[in-house]
């Protein structure tokens, strides 16, 4: 019968965790890191949309040398879970945009999410001319604004049904209007009642 010493006991079982460790990977940390793949894939995807697309707000002259948007590092803290509110009556609200045209939207439900322990709430419309539509479109401002970010606010899309209680809101996905990159384009401007008095350094960046 073959023997073993204490210390070759102990190496057995050094190594025998080593590879239970190998094939039981922490799921958590490999979730981070699909999620931060998926959103380099969507930044990658609208880099390449920006520099080749004839609809690009980046001006024709300057698409040769654009190598890509700014944004900041992602950071999933700012992918927040956030309440539904539905509201029952739904009006048609006047929402100006940079050219002084006016634009005719439905606020159809109130997100309410935390962040530091204090508690936001931020509108989020539909186009008055498809009421029916599960793509929301949310326009706001933050305190980033006109120092790390657009100064004209952002803007963040997600579906969002009539049945839901909750949803995620990422502002990883936030993103500029057009007229932030060429004074051609007319934008939709946040309502006042969209700003959110924090620091929101997620999303794209100028």
């Amino acid at each position: 019968m073959r023997h073993y010493s204490f210390s070759t006991f102990i190496v057995l079982f050094s190594i025998s965790i080593f590879f239970q460790n190998c094939s039981n990977p922490d799921h958590s940390n490999k979730e981070k890191s699909h999620y931060i793949l998926e959103i380099e894939t969507i930044r990658n995807r609208k880099d390449l949309e920006f520099k080749n697309q004839k609809e690009s707000p980046i001006p024709i002259n300057e698409r040769e040398g654009f190598t890509g948007l700014n944004y900041f590092v992602i950071n999933e803290n700012w992918k927040v879970k956030a309440q539904v509110i539905v509201n029952s009556e739904t009006k048609d609200i006047e929402m100006a945009h940079t050219d002084g045209e006016i634009g005719h939207m439905m606020n159809v439900a109130d997100l309410v999410f935390s962040w530091n322990g204090l508690e936001y709430r931020i509108h989020t419309f539909v186009n008055s001319n498809n009421p029916n539509t599960k793509s929301v479109f949310i326009p706001f401002y933050d305190d980033s604004n006109g120092n790390t970010t657009y100064s004209g606010g952002r803007y963040l899309d997600l579906s969002l049904s009539p049945t839901q209680d909750s949803v995620w809101v990422d502002f990883n996905l936030a993103y500029n209007p057009y007229c932030a990159y060429n004074d051609l384009f007319a934008c939709p401007i946040p309502p006042e009642s969209n700003y959110l008095k924090i620091n929101i350094e997620a999303g794209e960046k100028m």
